[in-house]
């Protein structure tokens, strides 16, 4: 089976609606796990101009796009390793 940069946005897609889906749940979560959910929540307080009634869901679509974005870039990143060092 051969690796391709392709497959990278098949397993960032994924991770971006994991993210965006814990950031919704961000009540019922531990706060180990809040600490992932930051740049988020942070964007979302930025864009909406208030720090103490922020819109969650905002906040689960800027982490959806940025763990996307995070993920994609490492497995590409990764891919490229591989295939490198196998030639």
């Amino acid at each position: 089976m051969e690796i391709t940069t392709k497959s990278s946005g098949y397993f960032a897609l994924p991770v971006g609606f994991v993210f965006a889906a814990l950031t919704l749940w961000l009540e019922k979560l531990p706060e180990r796990c809040v600490a992932l959910l930051i740049p988020g929540l942070i964007a979302s307080m930025a864009l909406s101009g208030n720090v103490h009634a922020f819109p969650l869901w905002l906040a689960a679509i800027v982490n959806g796009f940025f763990y996307f974005g995070l993920t994609w870039a490492a497995a590409t990143l990764i891919t490229k390793a591989v295939t490198r060092t196998r030639r």
